[in-house]
């Protein structure tokens, strides 16, 4: 499809647009409700095989949006990271929705789907790190004017918990039960420290 201009807006077809599934273990899990900054969000960390993938599925979704926009007569720049790095140097999918619809201002909510794929309506469980799960995800093509760059945006809709790690949170004091059996000293003791 061919990207048109609309009130110096670029605009692409819907049909440009790519729906996937991405599989990994995930971390930071925002699915219940948005996180501070209004947004539903989390961190996919796939095998080897499903990243390069999803990396070719980017790279497509880029090259329609710079075509498209070169076909105008412009001269952007293409994008070309799609993913990130974590701390140690892994590489990682973040995906993210707005909590509200910018163009519907309807509030947008993370579909939850049981590992049978069926949909969980009720789901109430807080999604911790090193859970399995799948997203499903539209990836459109865009261009900033501003930046000049041709690319591709993510958003994520729906996600199968397939192994559950549910976060329990942490306690207050940060502190938890350390007995292993073992008193490290005699609490009927009289010495002073």
């Amino acid at each position: 499809m061919a990207a048109t201009e609309n009130k110096g807006k670029i605009v692409f077809a819907k049909e440009d647009a790519h729906w996937g599934y991405v599989k990994g273990a995930c971390k930071w899990a925002k699915v219940l409700k948005p996180d501070e900054y209004g947004n539903y969000s989390i961190d996919i960390y796939p095998s080897p095989e499903d990243m390069a993938h999803f990396k070719e599925v980017m790279q497509g979704v880029a090259d329609t949006a710079y075509d498209g926009v070169v076909a105008l007569g412009k001269k952007p720049m293409k994008q070309t990271d799609f993913v990130k790095e974590d701390k140690e140097g892994k590489e990682m999918i973040k995906f993210k929705l707005e909590a509200e619809n910018t163009y519907s201002n309807e509030a947008n909510h993370i579909t939850i789907y049981d590992v049978y794929g069926k949909e969980v309506k009720d789901w109430d469980k807080l999604v911790g790190n090193g859970s399995i799960v799948k997203i499903k995800y539209r990836a459109k093509p865009y261009f900033m004017a501003s930046s000049k760059v041709a690319g591709v945006s993510t958003r994520f809709f729906a996600i199968q918990i397939i192994n559950l790690s549910e976060y329990s949170g942490g306690t207050q004091s940060g502190f938890g039960d350390e007995t292993s059996g073992d008193a490290p000293f005699d609490s009927t003791s009289n010495e002073e420290f």
